[in-house]
């Protein structure tokens, strides 16, 4: 019996060999055929310039195995405003934490924007990285069945129908994953774990937070998604079967979508409602909510009294952790919602109040940040930002000059001359671009 298996085993040794060599001579076959038809199949004559030829992969073999899958991080814009500060920082925050072997993952940035956004805020948003992606409503307003949503719609939560922009987030199917965050958003941590299979077994199309802020009573029931973050596997049958689901409209006063109860609050209408309806409600077990002290933290109390242990927990435990007690090394993004803005120079660090302390150690970590994109786009001078506040990187404050407050970033110099940020973007930017050009669904 032992020699049997012996001979098995060379045998199937000497397979694998013969299979490897019949591969190998085929890729050497195919890359001298690229060679042959990309310089004529000559030697570059004595003298002549060497010019740099970097074939594509050979025909007939998966792009896959050159490639590395590519995550993409989304914002919308609805419309010009301040937070292009905001644009920047958040997208140099994912992008760092992707490049130089840190992610098993390549990353992108995308920004659906729609049509009112002016030509000098998508100019300023693809000089901050973003592939600039015009999109309109997935659907018009007039469409909508239900006349109770369509005559609120428009008016409902921060953006109206608007939000519903962050739908289009399903249909980039050219990317393995997207995370749509809010512009006011910050990527502390790698988010790899988010990205591999076992999050996404048994067909699960979107990962999010909850918004335990929001939530009524009874606690722990219907609870609304955060609009903030959204992790979602692009489907287009998704992407089809929630514009369906505003298409219809079942929206009813008081009872929400469909009558469960899902998206009686604020913002319920569009995201913060139709996510936990559609991924819950219409088709169980195919959302799954995230830990949200963890993911998108705003220092939120989790109980139904201010203050620090009064109340009951909003998500109806007998027990529920305090995200504004956590270690900031333990959370991977933040959103600044609770925390206000950090360009508002609006200081923390001296208050009292239960989420000051965690606010003012992500208010540093957004300016470090800031620092650092400054120093790799080749625009930090030490001139500028000579505000008093320390932990702002001298960006707040008053300044030397007599004046005070946020010093913004320099994002006209990158539109204007692109030798800035040239080092920052060749350090991440997928090596097979995608077009940058305006498109409309």
């Amino acid at each position: 019996m032992a020699r049997k298996s012996s001979s098995s085993s060379s045998s199937s040794s000497s397979l694998r060999h013969v299979i490897g060599c019949v591969l190998g001579t085929a890729l050497v076959v195919q890359l001298v055929s690229v060679w042959i038809t990309t310089t004529g199949g000559e030697a570059p004559k004595q003298g002549a310039r060497n010019k740099e030829v970097v074939p594509p992969p050979p025909q007939g073999l998966d792009r896959r195995l050159f490639e590395r899958p590519t995550v993409a991080y989304a914002v919308s814009v609805t419309k010009d405003g301040s937070y292009m500060d905001g644009a920047a920082v958040l997208a140099h925050s994912a992008v760092r934490v992707h490049r130089f072997g840190k992610s098993r993952y390549d990353v992108d940035l995308v920004a659906f924007v729609a049509p009112g956004v002016s030509g000098e805020g998508r100019s300023q948003l693809r000089a901050c990285g973003y592939r600039v992606l015009e999109r309109g409503l997935p659907l018009g307003i007039e469409k909508i069945e239900g006349a109770y949503l369509r005559e609120r719609i428009e008016s409902n939560g921060c953006c109206g129908a608007w939000e519903l922009l962050k739908l289009y987030s399903w249909t980039m199917t050219e990317y393995h994953r997207v995370v749509h965050l809010d512009m006011d958003a910050l990527v502390l941590g790698n988010l790899d774990e988010l990205f591999d299979e076992p999050p996404w077994s048994g067909g699960v199309k979107a990962l999010y937070t909850y918004d335990w802020t929001m939530a009524r009573p009874p606690w722990g029931k219907n609870p609304p998604t955060q609009g903030g973050f959204i992790v979602a596997k692009p489907d287009l049958a998704t992407f089809d079967g929630m514009v369906e689901v505003v298409r219809r409209g079942d929206f009813r006063n008081g009872k929400g979508w469909g009558g469960t109860g899902a998206g009686t609050y604020w913002g319920g209408m569009t995201i913060q409602g139709l996510v936990p309806y559609y991924f819950e409600k219409l088709h169980p077990g195919t959302g799954r909510a995230v830990d949200n002290c963890v993911y998108n933290n705003m220092a939120n109390n989790p109980k139904s009294v201010g203050g620090f242990g009064k109340g009951e927990c909003r998500d109806g435990r007998d027990e529920c952790e305090d995200c504004r007690l956590v270690d900031v090394e333990t959370v991977k993004t933040t959103h600044f919602t609770i925390c206000q803005k950090p360009w508002g120079c609006t200081s923390a660090s001296h208050l009292s109040c239960p989420y000051c302390p965690l606010c003012a150690k992500f208010h540093g970590l957004w300016f470090e940040i800031r620092r650092e994109l400054e120093v790799e786009w080749g625009t930090y001078s030490a001139d500028r930002y000579s505000g008093d506040a320390a932990e702002r990187q001298g960006m707040c404050g008053r300044r030397r000059d007599g004046q005070r407050g946020y010093v913004p970033l320099p994002i006209d110099l990158l539109v204007e001359n692109s030798t800035y940020g040239r080092r920052w973007r060749a350090s991440w930017q997928p090596t097979v671009a995608f077009s940058t050009e305006a498109h409309v669904i």
